[in-house]
């Protein structure tokens, strides 16, 4: 059953029903935690079919590099994705309704860096210009999960400021 928590949870009216105002003037927007969506795609997009959001950011998407963006993304939509490289799970993606102006922007990592990070950034241009940074951290407390942390936050400083100055 796909009962992802959306944010904002408004739109439902119950766990089996999606109730979305698709006439609203208001940007629709939401994040949630898939923890594998290849075995909900049928379910997001019938999602995406009645609620037509402006964009969907989803962590743990279990997506590999053998998945063809033509078989994730629904119609009418395109997906900015970035897939865990060397074991199963994790990942992360942003569905960005057609017709919407956006400016993809590339994440720069510290290059002595061997971590490679799930995070996916874009610009939209709605009325002004917003940044929407999509990112997961594996659970974990060892020492390589620390250093993960410590370079994703360094990232998302780094995004956010680049953001600020512009």
């Amino acid at each position: 059953m796909f009962n992802p928590r959306f944010v904002p949870l408004q739109h439902f009216s119950n766990q089996n029903e999606y109730s979305c105002a698709v006439d609203d003037p208001t940007v629709n927007v939401y994040f949630f935690n898939a923890r594998s969506l290849v075995n909900k795609l049928l379910e997001f997009t019938h999602f995406i079919d009645i609620c037509k959001p402006a964009l969907v950011l989803v962590c743990e998407t279990w997506f590999s590099r053998a998945l063809p963006d033509s078989l994730v993304c629904p119609v009418g939509y395109s997906v900015m994705r970035k897939d865990r490289i060397h074991s199963v799970g994790g990942g992360v993606a942003i569905f960005i309704r057609d017709g919407l102006k956006l400016n993809p922007v590339s994440v720069v990592c510290d290059i002595s860096s061997s971590i490679d990070l799930e995070i996916v950034c874009v610009d939209v241009t709605f009325h002004s210009r917003i940044r929407f940074i999509c990112c997961y951290r594996p659970p974990g407390y060892s020492v390589s999960d620390i250093d993960y942390l410590k370079l994703l936050v360094s990232s998302i400083s780094r995004l956010t400021l680049h953001m600020l100055l512009k």
